[in-house]
């Protein structure tokens, strides 16, 4: 019985010549992959950017500073907003359906060397009403908690000023050696409870909600660019992955009737002899 050979490597003229024997193959596997990102590209919702901005409340954190900073840095202020305030704030601004805002994803960023958060949602333009209230009723209470550790803050440099200007007088009628030493000390200590309390800045929402100008993510030609290499990819891969599995079948095929072939031959010697 005669067997076909085949060799381990195909040449480039066999590949040409197998493209060419399945040219519909070929076609298909091309356009198919084109027909879907098209239509991929033309069917989906455009997504933007929706952006909220918060600039952080500033003052003196230590006596030994001698620099305004913020109150509280971004990480901190991240971390309560993830854990407390988002929660509380999905509550707020759904009312009656927390689920509807639920599905939105805020992103809480810190950009380095500044002294701003941002709130960053990605989604449909017809859902900025909707993301506008979500990130409001976070800043609100971002806000708020910002108050109250400025307040505090404030609170406690009043407490020492009051205290310092008490010292002072109370130094004024002393006639002791060390009374205008430590009257001009105190002078110097309320010069700066003073520069303190104007240092401190309240926290303010920049923005709520601004869109992007542009959609975010791949562009609707990029989808059909992206089509197109695909298909070029399964227009020669696709007849070359049908003709190995027909190439594996017909040797499954070859290597079963083999044995039943010499066993016909044997028998027919034998009825011979």
């Amino acid at each position: 019985m005669t067997m076909n050979k085949y060799q381990d490597e195909m040449s480039i003229g066999d590949v040409l010549a197998l493209l060419a024997a399945r040219r519909r193959l070929v076609m298909l596997c091309f356009i198919v992959p084109i027909i879907l990102a098209t239509a991929y590209a033309v069917l989906r919702d455009e997504t933007y950017e929706f952006q909220s901005v918060y600039q952080l409340a500033e003052g003196y954190l230590k006596e030994s500073e001698a620099e305004v900073a913020p109150l509280e840095t971004g990480e901190s202020v991240i971390a309560k907003s993830k854990s407390l305030f988002l929660p509380q704030a999905v509550r707020s601004a759904a009312k009656d359906n927390a689920s509807a805002l639920s599905t939105l994803d805020v992103e809480l960023t810190a950009p380095e060397d500044t002294k701003i958060i941002t709130l960053t949602t990605v989604d449909v333009p017809e859902r900025q009403k909707e993301i506008a209230r979500l990130h409001d009723a976070l800043l609100e209470r971002i806000a708020s908690s910002q108050a109250e550790t400025l307040q505090e803050i404030e609170s406690r440099v009043k407490s020492r000023l009051a205290s310092a200007k008490a010292n002072y007088e109370s130094l004024k009628k002393s006639e002791s050696r060390n009374a205008a030493e430590l009257a001009t000390r105190y002078i110097e200590l309320m010069a700066d409870y003073d520069n303190r309390l104007m240092a401190l800045k309240d926290g303010k929402i920049l923005s709520v909600a601004e869109p992007s100008s542009k959609p975010v993510g791949m562009s609707s030609i990029m989808w059909i660019l992206a089509g197109v290499m695909l298909g070029c990819v399964f227009a020669l891969l696709g007849p070359l992955l049908v003709e190995a599995m027909a190439l594996v079948q017909r040797t499954y095929r070859r290597a079963h009737a083999e044995p039943a072939a010499d066993k016909r031959d044997n028998a027919e010697r034998e009825r011979t002899e």
